[in-house]
């Protein structure tokens, strides 16, 4: 049926499209996956002097017990756009800092984005500075925790268990602290009116620990991936630079395309046919985030912003479950991204060694390399201004893996492949002649060619049955379209695509003026599973058969 499709390895119905959506989020028989099926510690609380086990934990969260609608109503007050603009002051002045502490090179993840983003949650929780250190701590083995109870590791180690007692004292002791103190955010005084007598502080300490699971580890991944489309787009990054474009829309419309999260899950209770198919209980539904923000409108420049109400966009949930943590999201990632553009010496990242883990629900970024004071990479684009530099002069290019090309024309070659594929002349070396024996050219790192302009006349076409493949996976379709055009443009060569493949790739592939045969590659869909792509392989092979 359109709309849905049956994943016969995950056994899961994966929602596709937005009317769908709405049912699956709205039906009465279809519950969340915390609704879904309760431990044998759902409801209780540790007593006095005992901590909660890891599963205990997750079962005091507030959206699996009986109190939701209370905790919802009262927490959204603390979390709207006007009580959080209110530390916009203050997080703007974290992000300074953290900006000023920077390595001159390192992981922009791990040494900015993290950083700030736990600094400014903290912030607005309420957490005195001071302890800060402590409860990062807290937060990052409570994530690592709940990351191992979705891959299927319900069983923590001696050693975990050990370190999330200690965790867990700990947080409940900053937690009665907050709750006696004098501090005055919007977060602590909505904590203070859910506490009830009966149930101790308990409840509010596993609030915390959920918030910070949350919010956090998204909150790094969208700011990561909107840094990388910024810095894969020199328009775009001038364009923040220069103020007059606005870095919340552009992280907003970034998330749209790629959200950290690659499903909403559900789960069916009763029987129904709600999606036109029956469905029995216990069926997992999987509503695909970035498939249905994309159906209701194909992907934009960033720069342009999120062209869709936020009740149409999928990426912070819907409905009674909408994110809490939305207008603040929205906020840290905007001041996050607007510091870091405006920071001074100019912070450079490269987009093609960003390493973001999608094999788990939510994403995880690996690695994001950043250096101070000069380009690292220079993306595709036609309006390079001036020559760019890849590496120091004097300094030999990294180059574990090259082609070489011998080329008849060679001022032909250089405009297929620099204005056209978007290369650009890294260095270049004359013979005893004068003339130009050979020309590096590159287009990130490790992405490297050598064309030798020939001596003597070549007999075409060239290189028949060899294709030189070069992954760029920081360009979307849109901008493979791009690309596509320009070299359409040229009076020499052949181009064929933007090509969509059952390997889950967006190919253009160049053929340049002597025959050779260049191809460019990007990730289709950055959610599919391996899983997902082995089905997609074996159909199509299926289907040429």
């Amino acid at each position: 049926m359109e709309g849905i499709r049956w994943d016969s390895s995950r056994e899961r119905l994966t929602v596709l499209s937005p009317e769908l959506a709405e049912i699956a989020l709205k039906d009465p028989h279809i519950v969340t996956g915390v609704s879904h099926g309760r431990g044998q510690d759902a409801g209780r609380l540790p007593r006095e002097g005992e901590t909660p086990t890891v599963a205990g934990f997750f079962e005091m969260w507030y959206t699996v017990g009986d109190d939701y609608a209370r905790f919802n109503s009262e927490l959204r007050k603390a979390f709207t756009t006007r009580a959080v603009e209110r530390f916009a002051e203050d997080m703007a002045a974290l992000a300074d800092s953290r900006l000023a502490a920077l390595p001159g090179e390192g992981d922009l993840a791990a040494d900015y984005l993290g950083p700030y983003i736990m600094d400014s949650t903290f912030l607005l929780l309420g957490v005195p500075e001071e302890e800060w250190p402590r409860i990062a701590k807290v937060s990052k083995l409570v994530i690592h925790l709940f990351k191992q109870q979705l891959r299927g590791y319900t069983e923590p180690s001696e050693k975990e268990r050990s370190a999330f007692a200690i965790a867990m004292t700990y947080l409940k002791a900053l937690t009665d602290e907050l709750l006696a103190g004098p501090a005055d955010t919007p977060f602590v005084r909505a904590a203070g009116n859910l506490v009830r007598e009966e149930d101790g502080n308990w409840p509010i300490a596993a609030l915390i620990g959920q918030l910070l699971m949350a919010g956090i580890e998204p909150m790094i991944t969208g700011a990561s991936v909107t840094c990388l489309r910024i810095w894969s787009d020199p328009d775009l990054l001038a364009g923040l630079r220069s103020g007059d474009l606005d870095p919340g829309e552009a992280a907003e419309e970034v998330m749209r395309q790629q959200p950290p999260f690659g499903n909403i899950f559900r789960f069916v209770a009763e029987p129904c046919d709600c999606l036109g198919v029956p469905l029995s209980p216990g069926t997992v539904l999987a509503i695909d985030i970035a498939a249905i923000n994309q159906e209701r409108l194909p992907p934009r420049s960033p720069g342009q912003g999120c062209p869709l109400r936020s009740s149409d966009v999928l990426t912070f949930g819907k409905g009674l479950h909408y994110c809490l943590g939305a207008n603040s999201a929205r906020l840290q990632i905007s001041i996050a991204i607007r510091r870091l553009v405006a920071a001074g010496p100019a912070i450079a990242v490269d987009p093609d060694r960003m390493v973001l883990d999608t094999m788990n629900n939510l994403k995880e970024v690996r690695s994001l390399p950043f250096v101070k004071g000069q380009p690292m990479s220079h993306p595709n684009h036609p309006s390079h201004q001036g020559q760019p530099t890849g590496v120091d002069p004097d300094e030999i290019p990294d180059m574990p893996n090259f082609a070489i090309l011998v080329v008849s024309d060679l001022s032909k070659s250089l405009e297929w492949y620099v204005d056209g594929l978007g290369f650009w002349v890294e260095k270049q070396l004359e013979g005893p002649d004068g003339q130009l024996a050979v020309v590096h050219l590159r287009r990130a790192q490790y992405r490297d060619m050598l064309l030798r302009p020939a001596r003597e006349p070549l007999e075409g076409p060239l290189g028949q049955g060899v294709r030189l493949s070069f992954t760029v996976n920081a360009e979307t379709e849109a901008s493979m379209r791009e690309i596509a055009e320009r070299l359409e443009k040229l009076p020499q060569g052949t181009v064929k695509g933007p090509m969509t493949t059952p390997w889950n790739t967006v190919d253009v592939e160049a053929t340049d003026p002597d025959g050779y045969v260049v191809v460019l590659t990007t990730v289709a869909d950055r959610a599919r599973t391996w899983t997902e792509l082995k089905d997609s392989v074996r159909a199509s092979d299926g289907a040429g058969a």
